[in-house]
């Protein structure tokens, strides 16, 4: 069995794209990615730096950006917190037929921190694949400021896994950290604890220095900060518009972020 995952913050920080006063993916670069969105298909997609719901001239979720992006051939969770997140997965990944409806879903979002700021959140959902494997999914955008905050949000996650007993984790999204070119900071030294407790492993290939595809450029240098992990699955992701042969979602202008595709593989024990 195969899943296609997609990781992608669709945020940029580009002072002169004003389309947007929160300066999230303006509508010219929504349609790039609606578009390459639908010509890949991915199994299951998470999404960070939405439009907030606030933003949208709607209320309802139901014309949300995400499900602009990504059409009535999915499931869609977003955070109800800020609706800055969202998960989804393909119908057919969950043996529903695609019946013409969007289809919003509730989901597990992250407490609120004292003295972290609340735009930055995580979400989970549990689910069922191919009808008979559980899954439980957790999109992360943490803190991009502060160190502190960034491992308690660690720490509320794997507090969640514990509480929902966990089994089959898929973890994606933008840590905010390069666990690489960041080696000895506080959350890389509780990220490798956190993976340990729950098996997971990376899907990044390495390079022959040890070092991942970068995700991001800051201030002239490369970090890996958009991650992507699991315990039930192999395969490493592609770096859209890094790895050769790629192009970046967004089709080469308006996110700061290059998106995460991969091709994975469930674990000879976890099929049958």
């Amino acid at each position: 069995m195969q899943l296609k995952t997609l990781d992608a913050n669709l945020g940029n920080n580009n002072p002169f794209n004003y389309f947007n006063k929160f300066k999230l993916t303006n509508p010219f670069t929504e349609k790039r990615i609606e578009a390459r969105i639908k010509s890949e298909l991915p199994d299951i997609i998470s999404l960070q730096e939405l439009n907030p719901k606030f933003f949208e001239s709607q209320v309802d979720l139901i014309s949300h950006q995400a499900t602009r992006l990504l059409g009535d051939h999915y499931n869609i969770w977003i955070d109800k917190k800020t609706s800055f997140l969202s998960i989804a997965i393909h119908k057919s990944v969950m043996g529903i037929p695609h019946n013409g409806q969007i289809t919003i879903l509730d989901n597990i979002h992250s407490p609120q921190i004292e003295n972290c700021d609340p735009g930055f959140n995580w979400m989970m959902i549990d689910i069922l694949i191919f009808n008979y494997l559980p899954v439980t999914i957790v999109n992360v955008h943490l803190n991009s400021r502060n160190s502190t905050c960034r491992v308690k949000m660690l720490k509320q996650i794997w507090h969640c896994l514990e509480e929902n007993n966990a089994s089959n984790i898929l973890i994606m999204g933008d840590f905010n950290f390069d666990p690489w070119r960041n080696s000895r900071s506080p959350e890389t030294n509780f990220l490798i604890e956190f993976m340990k407790k729950w098996g997971l492993n990376f899907h990044h290939e390495l390079d022959k220095n040890g070092l991942p595809s970068p995700t991001l450029r800051s201030y002239g240098k490369f970090y890996t900060v958009d991650l992507l992990m699991s315990n039930f699955l192999y395969g490493d992701c592609l770096v859209l518009g890094i790895s050769k042969g790629t192009t970046r979602l967004d089709g080469g202008c308006g996110t700061d972020h290059y998106s995460l595709l991969a091709n994975l593989f469930l674990e000879e024990d976890k099929v049958g």
